[in-house]
């Protein structure tokens, strides 16, 4: 007589997978978050440059003959402020010039006329006539050690 042999999984091999799936997606979960923190540390220092680099670029072009700053209605006339600047950046969508989000409350701007620290928040502030302060805190709490400052002088 012939014997029929079923060839399959004991129940102790099956839990061992599963106690090592669970294992890897507990260190993995614990990986992401920790890839996500960096990553939001990483777009907000990347925002923050970006500002700095075009607002000082546009400045640069003002004093070499450009007639307008920004591509906006800002003329590089006497009325070229600091003020003007950041009053033409706006809060909606930045008056399209910068237009990138929040890392940190992606339903909020980066680039927003203000002169405090939020994070994740690229302030604009006019500093007398022709400075303007970028303030930007990269990661929460925000304190003088996750903070970054620059000031553009317009020219």
């Amino acid at each position: 007589m012939k014997k029929n042999l079923i060839k399959a999984f004991t129940l102790i091999e099956l839990l061992v997978v599963v106690a090592i799936i669970g294992i890897l997606a507990a260190v993995g979960v614990v990986a992401y978050n920790g890839y996500v923190d960096y990553a939001k540390v990483s777009a907000t220092k990347t925002i923050h440059a970006q500002v700095v680099k075009s607002l000082s670029a546009e400045a640069k072009k003002c004093s070499l003959g450009s007639t307008t700053y920004l591509a906006t209605n800002i003329s590089c006339s006497s009325a070229f402020t600091a003020a003007a600047v950041i009053t033409s950046i706006g809060s909606t969508g930045s008056g399209g010039v910068f237009t990138d989000r929040n890392p940190y409350t992606t339903s909020a701007f980066a680039v927003i006329p203000s002169s405090s620290f939020v994070v994740g928040q690229v302030s604009l502030a006019a500093s007398g006539t022709k400075n303007i302060l970028v303030k930007t805190c990269y990661e929460s709490p925000c304190s003088s050690t996750t903070q970054l400052e620059a000031t553009i002088t317009l020219e």
